[in-house]
């Protein structure tokens, strides 16, 4: 029996350090362009009878923790967990008299990617990637201003909501992207990448009903779509000699 233990225990070191001397650990920061892939819902009365517009690009950011783990020479599996911001923006019957509404959707989530890596070069290297990722929403807001004809003045209303129950709690989808490894010291590197984001599932509900300027309402088939540019630094476990 003691055998036994020792061989496991011995067993179980060599496999920790094997493990150890293929993975990397990192921490990243970016910046994201993200909108919505959507249809327009036909039969929504508010689009019959006033001007409806999507800007399908909203600046925002990301941040999170990556572990990578070498599986040979050129390939490699990694997973990593980020806070990131998301949304869109509408207008509603723009430029009438300088009244309309104006909207601004903004989404956070937790986003857990799982992602395969090919990676070429000997000091400098470029790498590429692709998977699949699983948000998991924290928050919604929708800030709405609306700007009264009423007056000369043209004031303004807030009629911001929390809209986080209009939007699917996960949601699911495909990235990829490119990026360069840079060594600046010992077993660390700087990194650069980018990617594209595009969901599989849907990411705002339907067939629910909507209170006043829940733009929403309007649209259907509603995916999240995201571009963004990240950097970071990586470090790797030196392997033993």
């Amino acid at each position: 029996m003691k055998k036994v233990i020792r061989f496991s225990v011995v067993l179980l070191l060599f496999s920790n350090t094997l493990f150890a001397q293929n993975l990397s650990i990192g921490i990243k920061h970016g910046v994201n362009s993200s909108g919505i892939n959507f249809k327009y819902d036909d039969s929504d009365e508010l689009l019959n009878s006033r001007l409806f517009l999507f800007d399908n690009m909203k600046n925002s950011r990301n941040t999170g923790v990556l572990l990578n783990y070498t599986l040979g020479k050129h390939f490699s599996l990694q997973t990593e967990v980020n806070y990131l911001n998301k949304g869109f923006e509408f207008q509603l019957n723009p430029y009438i008299d300088g009244g309309g509404i104006c909207g601004n959707y903004k989404t956070t989530y937790f986003s857990v990617p799982l992602l395969a890596c090919y990676e070429v070069g000997k000091t400098i290297k470029v790498y590429g990637y692709g998977g699949l990722y699983l948000n998991f929403l924290t928050d919604s807001k929708n800030k709405i201003t609306v700007t009264s004809t009423s007056s000369p003045d043209l004031p303004k209303y807030d009629h911001s909501y929390d809209s986080k129950d209009e939007f699917y709690k996960t949601e699911a989808g495909l990235v990829g992207g490119i990026g360069v490894k840079i060594p600046v010291y010992r077993q660390f590197q700087i990194f650069v990448d980018s990617r594209y984001e595009s969901g599989l599932t849907k990411a705002i509900k339907e067939n629910i009903e909507y209170g006043n300027y829940h733009i929403v309402a309007a649209v259907k088939d509603v995916y999240n779509k995201a571009f963004s540019v990240n950097w970071g630094i990586l470090y790797t476990f030196a392997k033993k000699e």
